[in-house]
């Protein structure tokens, strides 16, 4: 999707010049890290929502503010290990946790557990 957006024509990864060079859909400015970071701490009111990503040490190791991230998560383990890690607001997938292999089970659990 973003070699599309962005109009990117080689092998991915791109290197961090690459990536910063190349405006999505011709007007929208990339971030690196460094800039999402510096853009948080002038920001303190600000959450950062991601997905696709399970490596929370690297993660929490990127963006200082891990009580500041929402993560989406699809199991119970995953959700456990996000928030030992300092993630504050891991967000597990509905929809995972009713097809998943604990089914109605893990459901029943994220209500009666009031997990947001």
């Amino acid at each position: 999707m973003w070699k599309k957006i962005s109009r990117y024509g080689q092998d991915t990864p791109p290197t961090l010049a690459e990536f910063m060079s190349l405006p999505l859909y011709d007007t929208l400015t990339p971030l690196s890290m460094t800039d999402i970071t510096a853009w948080f701490g002038a920001h303190t009111d600000a959450i950062l929502v991601t997905d696709k990503i399970t490596d929370y040490d690297k993660l929490v190791d990127a963006f200082p503010y891990p009580e500041r991230l929402m993560v989406e998560v699809f199991s119970l383990n995953d959700y456990i290990s996000a928030h030992k890690k300092g993630i504050r607001y891991p967000v597990l997938s509905l929809e995972a946790a009713a097809s998943g292999p604990d089914g109605e089970w893990l459901l029943d659990f994220i209500i009666k557990n009031k997990i947001r």
